[in-house]
């Protein structure tokens, strides 16, 4: 329950962040309807999925050494807080989605899926993910972990679409501006506990 609910956890601090998917999610689901939405939005589960397998299970079927694995944590860590600081020093910016077009689902679902998958932050956030809050899971509890995460981005993500008329008419250049900050500052404190997590359990460096 406990490894569930960490899951969760991360997951509720992921959806919170304004980016493109987020604007992406909202638009399909004021001009395409819940369908299209949805579909966006599968896209960028299957790539968070693959991420999960590549980096988690990649890394242990290679044998990362401890060292490795602390340098990765350490230098993730710190590229999230640079994140969360640009996004509070970044003047705000109108949203735009008309950088990959999309009329079928399939152009729907591969949109959500590059989008996700060329988001400098997705590396980051999930190899950071892997080398310190997962790094000691067994193959059980790491599924449980990684469930509980990414089904909570895919609830909150359909929550995104079917309210979506609600959150775009929230979306004024203020709330924005407001969201950014919260945003970045989000992204400097997720960055700070799993940098401390690291150091006070740092694996036995060799």
């Amino acid at each position: 329950m406990v490894t569930l609910l960490s899951g969760i956890k991360w997951g509720l601090i992921l959806t919170i962040l304004v980016g493109p998917i987020m604007f992406s999610l909202v638009q399909a689901g004021i001009e395409k309807g819940l369908k299209l939405g949805v579909t966006l939005g599968a896209g960028v589960w299957v790539s968070d999925i693959l991420y999960v397998c590549t980096v988690y299970w990649g890394m242990n079927q290679i044998n990362l050494s401890n060292e490795l694995y602390f340098n990765i944590g350490m230098i993730g860590s710190a590229i999230l807080v640079i994140f969360g600081i640009a996004s509070l020093l970044k003047k705000p910016k109108p949203p735009t989605n008309n950088l990959i077009e999309a009329k079928t689902y399939g152009g729907y679902f591969i949109k959500g899926f590059v989008i996700n998958t060329f988001n400098p932050f997705t590396i980051f956030f999930w190899v950071t993910i892997a080398t310190t809050e997962a790094r000691d899971f067994l193959p059980t509890q790491a599924f449980i972990f990684f469930a509980g995460l990414i089904g909570t981005i895919m609830v909150t993500d359909v929550l995104k679409v079917l309210l979506a008329k609600r959150v775009r008419r929230l979306m004024t250049p203020r709330a924005i501006n407001r969201t950014k900050i919260v945003s970045g500052i989000a992204m400097i404190i997720f960055g700070i506990i799993l940098f401390v997590k690291i150091m006070t359990n740092p694996p036995q460096v060799m």
